[in-house]
């Protein structure tokens, strides 16, 4: 899902997705992989943007996981 326009967003939405900028920033500035906390954060806000509750979210993380395991079954099958 797109990051919603900020010139179209209520001002909460503004708020929000000028927060998301800050912290992707910040957790970029490091090596390797963002961590766990900054993770965590973006995704709250994110959600918190679309307005998603935390049953949503759990939706959202379930068909994560369901599309994380056919990647994994894909990879296993032969290619041609």
């Amino acid at each position: 899902m797109p990051i919603p326009n900020p010139f179209v967003m209520r001002e909460e939405a503004v708020y929000l997705h000028d927060q998301i900028t800050e912290l992707v920033r910040q957790a970029l500035k490091g090596d390797g992989p963002i961590s766990e906390s900054y993770d965590i954060g973006i995704e709250e806000l994110v959600a918190g943007i679309y307005g998603l509750n935390s049953m949503q979210m759990r939706c959202v993380y379930d068909a994560l996981g369901k599309m994380q395991r056919l990647r994994i079954v894909r990879e296993l099958l032969p290619q041609g």
